[in-house]
C-alpha cells in the first residue's frame, strides 16, 4: 500500500522552495460555492452533454479552464457499442441443454452491458470523511452540506475565508465503468450479485435482461467457465475497457489516505502563514487573523484534485491496474487470482 500511495500521491512536497499555496492577491474573499455531494446521474450528465461542466466553480478559474464539445465523454450506454438493444457480452453455460440424442450441450447467451459514471474521488465514501482537507475547501463558519449520522458537517472552526469552488460531479472527476445493472445488480437486484454490500447510487436503474437469472457464482468461487457470473464480469471488463464497478469501499479508503496527505501538506502551510514564515501572508495577516475571516483559500486546490482524479483514472481504465486499487470484489479476485498471481509486481 505504501508503494501505491507514493506512486499516485500528488500532495505538495514539503521543500523550502515550494511556494505558499494560499491566495496573495485578493483584498477580500470572493463569493464561491461548492458542490460536494456526489450524484451519479449528475456526473454522467455533466460528462456527456454537448457543453460539459467541469469541477471549477470559482468563476475566475472556470473561465481559465473552459470545456467544450471536444472534452465531452459520451456515455457508451447511450452512444456507441453498448447502446440498447446491443448485447455485447457472451456467456456460455456448460451442459445447460440436452440434444435430441440426450447429449449435454452448451448454451450461449448474449447479454447487455451497463455502465455507471464513477467518481474518481468518491464524494460520500472518501471526501466526506476527510475533515482535514474539507477544512481547506469549505468557508469558515459554513457547512459542507454533507449529511452525516449527526446532521450536516459544520466547519464553524474551519480554516479558509471562502469556499474553494469544487464540483465533485464535474467532468474531470468522472469515468464510465462497466457494471452489473443490466443483469440485475444494484439495490433489490438478483441474488446472483449479492452480497455486494451496495448502497451505490452511481448506477442508473435498468430493466433486468432476459435470462439474467441464469447467472450464478461469486468472487469467492473459482474464476472459471462454470462460474457464469465471472464469465459476465470478464466479458464486461473486456468490452467496457475498464474495471468492473459495483461496491468500492477499499478503493475509497485508498483515496481517503491520498486526500488526507494533501490536507496534511496544507496544514504545514497554514502553520507557516500564521507564524509569519510566508512574507506575503505576513503582509496581509490582518485579513485572516484579526477579523477571524480565515486563511485566504488555496483556489488551485481544485487543480490538485483534478490531477489526483487523472492519476486514479489510469488505474481504473484499461491502461494499467494495481491489485490494491479495485472497484469491486470481482476485480480484487481477478487481480489476485489471475492477473497478478504469478507476478512479484501488483501493478
Amino acid at each position: 500500500m505504501t508503494e501505491l500511495l507514493e506512486t499516485i500521491n500528488i500532495g505538495m512536497i514539503l521543500e523550502e522552495d515550494v511556494p505558499c499555496p494560499f491566495d496573495h492577491d485578493l483584498d477580500e474573499p470572493p463569493t464561491v460555492k461548492n458542490d460536494l455531494v456526489g450524484v451519479g446521474s449528475k456526473l454522467s450528465s455533466k460528462m456527456s452533454k454537448k457543453s460539459p461542466d467541469g469541477t471549477y466553480l470559482y468563476e475566475k478559474l472556470k473561465a481559465d479552464n473552459q470545456l467544450g464539445e471536444a472534452d465531452r465523454i459520451p456515455n457508451p450506454r447511450k452512444e456507441g457499442d453498448l447502446k440498447k438493444p446491443n448485447k455485447p457480452v457472451k456467456v456460455r453455460f456448460p451442459g445447460a441443454s440436452t440434444s435430441a440424442a440426450g447429449t449435454p450441450q452448451d448454451v450461449e447467451i448474449d447479454y447487455p452491458l451497463s455502465v455507471a459514471a464513477h467518481h474518481c474521488i468518491p464524494a460520500q465514501e472518501a471526501l466526506k470523511r476527510c475533515n482535514i482537507l474539507l477544512g481547506f475547501m469549505v468557508k469558515k463558519g459554513e457547512s459542507a452540506g454533507l449529511k452525516t449520522g449527526k446532521g450536516e458537517s459544520d466547519f464553524s472552526a474551519g480554516i479558509v475565508w471562502s469556499n474553494v469552488g469544487y464540483d465533485v460531479n464535474g467532468l474531470q472527476n468522472g469515468i464510465f465503468l462497466p457494471g452489473n445493472y443490466a443483469v440485475g445488480g444494484g439495490r433489490g437486484g438478483l441474488k446472483a450479485w449479492h452480497p455486494q454490500e451496495s448502497d451505490d447510487s452511481e448506477g442508473e436503474a435498468e430493466e433486468v435482461a432476459q435470462d439474467a437469472d441464469w447467472l450464478t457464482g461469486t468472487p469467492d468461487h473459482p474464476l472459471e467457465q462454470s462460474n457464469t457470473c465471472w464469465q459476465y464480469v470478464k466479458g464486461a471488463i473486456d468490452v467496457g475497457k475498464g474495471q468492473f464497478h459495483d461496491r468500492h469501499e477499499p478503493y475509497s479508503d485508498v483515496v481517503l489516505q491520498l486526500l488526507s496527505a494533501i490536507g496534511q501538506d496544507l496544514l504545514h502551510f497554514e502553520d507557516a502563514a500564521y507564524e509569519g514564515e510566508c512574507d506575503k501572508c505576513k503582509e496581509r495577516s490582518e485579513h485572516f487573523t484579526s477579523d477571524g475571516a480565515g486563511v485566504p483559500t488555496d483556489y488551485a486546490l481544485v487543480t490538485k484534485l483534478n490531477k489526483l482524479s487523472k492519476k486514479l483514472m489510469a488505474y481504473l481504465n484499461a491502461s494499467g491496474w494495481h491489485a490494491e486499487l479495485y472497484t469491486s470484489r470481482w476485480m480484487h479476485s481477478y487481480m489476485t487470482k489471475i492477473l497478478f498471481a504469478d507476478s512479484n509486481s501488483p501493478g
